[in-house]
């Protein structure tokens, strides 16, 4: 992808051909990139999902840097760009998670309940009986903050141990994509929940995963630069501008 394209490419009038205008890199980049380390038997389709997701950061992030935005829309561009991130975080902690059996199942189902009541010595006691069937075992819903406290503990990938306190701060801000979410007051809003560091920062924290060592054994070829980050992802790349940025606000 040619980092010269400017957003104007995009226009409907400009007539330009679609080799022209600006694209995020191809869907087959990505997946071949996901498809190395822990993640080489993962799902095809939550492969390409997570793809799918790392190509609209891409264009966020396009966004953020050729325009010059309304301040409110700048904050739902560092929203989105947030909670996308996140989500992606989260779509392979579940499968690393799930392909290590640590993702607990059921095999009951509850078909009726019965109490009764029954005096002993002085206390009224109520007798709850469940019956349940059995069944194929179904998997148990994992809450992210679950996910992210297995990870740490089983050590499934080098991330450092400061790495998943703030995971667990941006789990916060990933739940506000529930917009009723608010702390009662004007600082609860989204207009003040976002701001340009957590935007840096869940850049950090998605390329630190993607390029895990456990995840991307990192080559020198055609699709990596210098740095052996690979091209497709050096939108995540932070200068060291915007790192002293995180610093302020995190102290990380």
């Amino acid at each position: 992808m040619d980092k010269n394209f400017k957003f104007n490419t995009l226009l409907n009038d400009s007539k330009l051909n679609y080799d022209e205008r600006w694209r995020p890199y191809q869907i087959n980049v990505l997946t071949d990139l996901l498809n190395k380390g822990l993640l080489k038997d993962m799902d095809s389709n939550i492969r390409r999902n997570i793809a799918y997701n790392i190509q609209y950061l891409q264009f966020i992030d396009f966004e953020l840097k050729e325009l010059k935005l309304h301040s409110v829309i700048e904050k739902m561009l560092y929203k989105n760009f947030i909670i996308v991130s996140i989500s992606i975080v989260e779509a392979i902690f579940y499968y690393i998670l799930k392909s290590n059996n640590q993702v607990s199942t059921n095999n009951k189902e509850l078909l009726y309940n019965t109490s009764s009541k029954k005096k002993y010595l002085e206390d009224d006691l109520i007798i709850e009986t469940h019956v349940y069937k059995q069944i194929e075992p179904v998997e148990i819903e994992m809450k992210f903050e679950s996910m992210i406290q297995k990870m740490e503990k089983r050590g499934y990938l080098d991330l450092n141990h400061e790495y998943f306190p703030y995971l667990k701060h941006f789990k916060n801000l990933r739940n506000r994509v529930h917009i009723h979410i608010t702390e009662g007051n004007n600082k609860g809003t989204d207009y003040m929940m976002f701001d340009k560091a957590d935007y840096l920062f869940s850049k950090y924290i998605l390329l630190s995963l993607l390029i895990d060592d456990n995840i991307l054994k990192l080559e020198r070829d055609s699709l990596y630069n210098e740095k052996l980050v690979p091209y497709a992802y050096e939108f995540l790349v932070l200068t060291k501008e915007e790192r002293k940025i995180i610093k302020n606000k995190y102290k990380f």
